[in-house]
C-alpha cells in the first residue's frame, strides 16, 4: 500500500506535469491569443515552490499549502471589475482512503483529521458536480448546465502518471453552470480529475466564474495559467530530500514500534506460561489430596482404622444436618426409634407418632393430649 506521505508529494509533482502539458487546443490560435491577452509571472508566496503567469492588472494571489500535512498547488486571481474570478487547486480537498474492513477502516468513520477521510470512490463528474453546488449552490438561481468528461484533461493525466511510472484509476469532468450574483447573470467551469492509486484517491480542479458572455475570454485566461504552471527545481528537491528523511524517521519508527510489539508479546507468552505451570502444580495438588481422601475412604471401607473414619464422618455429616436445620428454621427430634422435622424454638415438643402431627411448649403441660407424647430434641 502507498504511504499516506509519499502518495502527497507524488500528486503535487504530478499536478505540475499534468498542467505544463496542458494542450494548447483550449487556446486559440497562440498569435490571436498574445494580442489579445497580458501577463505576469507570479511565484509562490510561502515556499517559492513555482511560477504561474496570471491576468495582468489582476489582483492574484498563488501559493503552496501545507494543511494537515497535505501539499497542494493554490491560486485565485480576479478581474479589476470584480467580474471574473479564474482559480486552481483548493486546500480544503480531503485525501481518502478507500474502506478497508480487514483494517477496521469503514466508510464515513472518524479519523481525527477533517483532511483525511475514509470513502468509496467518486468518479469526477460526481464529485464535481457536488463541489460545484457546495461553492456556487447558495446564489440565486444556480443550476448546472452541463457535465461530461474533459477527455483532453484525461490524456493529460494520463500521459503525466505513465511518465512517473504510477498506475492509477483516472476521471476526469469538465462542469459548466450559471447563477445570478445580484442582478447580474454568471457562468462558470470547473475543470477537475479525480484519481486513485492503490487504496488512497485524490482530486484536484482549476475553473472560472464570470459575467454572462465573457466565458471565452475566461477560458483562454484558464487555459494559459494552466498551461504555464512550473515547478522550481530547488524546491523540488528539497522536498525529495525532506522526503527520504521523512521515510527513513517512518522506517526507524516502525523497526522500533516491532520490536516493542514482539517484546511485549514474549513477556505475554512467558507470563503465560508461568501462570500454567503453576496451574499445572496446583491441579497435582489437589489431585494428591482427593487421592488420599479415596484411599482414606477405600481404607475405612476395608476394617483400616474404621472406628476413626465413621467418627469423624459422622461428626461431619451432624454437622452438616444441624446447619441445614438451622437454615430452614427447624429442630430435628426423636422418641429413640423414630426421628422427625419440628419447627426450632420450643422446649418440648408432642408428637402424635400416628399422623405425624405435633406441637412445641416451652414449658410442660400438666397433662398430655390422647395419642401424644414426647419426643426429645435430637442434637
Amino acid at each position: 500500500m502507498i504511504m499516506r506521505s509519499s502518495f502527497i508529494l507524488l500528486v503535487s509533482f504530478l499536478l505540475v506535469s499534468a498542467c505544463k502539458q496542458k494542450p494548447d487546443s483550449m487556446m486559440g490560435s497562440e498569435s490571436d491569443f498574445e494580442a489579445v491577452l497580458e501577463f505576469t509571472t507570479l511565484s509562490d508566496a510561502n515556499e517559492n515552490a513555482f511560477t504561474v503567469d496570471m491576468p495582468k492588472g489582476w489582483t492574484s494571489k498563488v501559493s503552496i499549502e501545507r494543511v494537515y500535512s497535505q501539499v497542494r498547488n493554490c491560486g485565485v486571481s480576479v478581474s479589476p471589475d470584480g467580474k471574473t474570478r479564474l482559480f486552481f487547486g483548493d486546500p480544503s480537498f480531503p485525501m481518502f482512503n478507500l474502506p478497508a474492513p480487514e483494517y477496521g477502516m469503514t466508510e464515513g468513520m472518524q479519523t481525527g483529521n477533517p483532511l483525511s477521510q475514509v470513502s468509496r470512490f467518486i468518479p469526477a463528474e460526481q464529485f464535481f458536480r457536488d463541489y460545484a453546488k457546495m461553492a456556487f449552490g447558495k446564489n440565486t438561481g444556480f443550476k448546472i448546465i452541463s457535465s461530461e468528461p474533459d477527455k483532453e484533461l484525461q490524456q493529460t493525466y494520463e500521459k503525466a502518471f505513465e511518465k512517473n511510472g504510477a498506475q492509477s484509476t483516472i476521471t476526469t469532468a469538465a462542469v459548466v453552470f450559471e447563477y445570478t450574483d445580484g442582478t447580474e447573470k454568471k457562468t462558470g467551469r470547473i475543470n477537475g480529475v479525480a484519481f486513485l492509486m492503490d487504496m488512497i484517491w485524490s482530486v484536484d480542479c482549476s475553473g472560472f466564474s464570470t459575467s454572462a458572455g465573457k466565458s471565452e475570454i475566461a477560458e483562454k485566461y484558464q487555459a494559459a495559467m494552466v498551461k504555464s504552471f512550473k515547478t522550481n527545481p530547488q524546491w523540488r528537491e528539497k522536498e525529495n530530500q525532506l522526503f527520504a528523511q521523512r521515510m527513513e524517521t517512518d522506517r526507524q519508527n516502525s523497526d522500533a514500534n516491532m520490536r516493542q510489539m514482539t517484546n511485549a508479546h514474549n513477556q505475554r507468552m512467558s507470563d503465560m506460561n508461568s501462570n500454567f505451570n503453576a496451574h499445572q502444580s496446583r491441579m497435582k495438588d489437589m489431585q494428591a489430596s482427593h487421592d488420599a481422601y479415596n484411599q482414606n475412604w477405600s481404607n475405612a471401607q476395608a476394617g483400616q482404622n474404621n472406628q476413626a473414619w465413621s467418627s469423624g464422618q459422622a461428626s461431619n455429616d451432624n454437622q452438616h444436618r444441624r446447619t441445614i436445620d438451622a437454615i430452614r428454621g427447624e429442630e430435628q427430634v426423636s422418641n429413640g426409634n423414630q426421628v422427625g422435622k419440628v419447627e426450632a424454638g420450643y422446649n418440648h415438643y408432642y408428637v402424635n407418632s400416628s399422623t405425624g402431627q405435633y406441637f412445641g411448649t416451652n414449658s410442660q403441660p400438666q397433662s398430655t393430649p390422647e395419642n401424644y407424647q414426647e419426643w426429645q430434641i435430637d442434637n
